[in-house]
């Protein structure tokens, strides 16, 4: 999303190392310092680590990367209930997640899996994003559902996540106010929180 590409795969990475190691730097575009797990792989190499393996992945992004000072540091995860929500709620002091959700049962369902998780982690859920909630008629500018919506009641909204931001299948940058007041209404939620 940022242009940034890593094609080389990675086939041996080390973990230990003896004596002192500088610390990697985040890669700065548009304003935003990243470190990313794509830094270490391929693009289009398979992720195959063992939940081992991605607590010490984990752990690297966050103690061997010379983050500078950050007004909020933004951690995406795939989707799921995984050991990376585990590890990162251990190491890191979370102020809040913010779920993302298409409209669909299956995805609802699945999100509703990481509500519970967080709950049991004690981590504040911000609110959720739906995002490629409908499409834009280029002709009469009616909204069209792309996807099936989940029943109301098998919702994350059923279980108190606040809708933040409904979100077109559209380019971004047609919708920079709709981000804008997106992020906006996060930073207010995480001087609350």
């Amino acid at each position: 999303m940022l242009g940034i590409a890593h094609t080389k795969w990675t086939h041996v990475w080390t973990l230990a190392r003896t004596g002192s190691v500088g610390r990697e730097s985040p890669v700065e575009r548009e304003g935003l310092f990243v470190a990313s797990t794509g830094f270490l792989l391929g693009e289009d190499q398979p992720m195959g680590f063992e939940g081992s393996t991605l607590e010490l992945l984990a752990r690297h992004l966050i103690d061997d990367v010379a983050w500078p000072a950050l007004d909020y540091l933004v951690v995406d995860l795939p989707a799921g209930t995984s050991a990376l929500q585990h590890v990162l709620a251990r190491r890191l002091k979370v102020s809040g997640a913010l779920l993302v959700v298409t409209p669909q049962q299956v995805a609802h369902l699945d999100t509703q899996k990481v509500v519970r998780l967080y709950q049991h982690l004690r981590v504040t859920v911000l609110g959720g994003v739906e995002n490629m909630a409908y499409l834009r008629c280029p002709h009469c500018g009616e909204e069209v559902e792309l996807f099936s919506p989940a029943e109301q009641a098998q919702t994350i909204w059923e279980l108190g996540v606040e809708r933040l931001a409904r979100l077109a299948f559209a380019p971004m940058d047609s919708q920079q106010a709709a981000i804008e007041k997106l992020a906006a209404r996060v930073v207010e939620k995480l001087g609350a929180s």
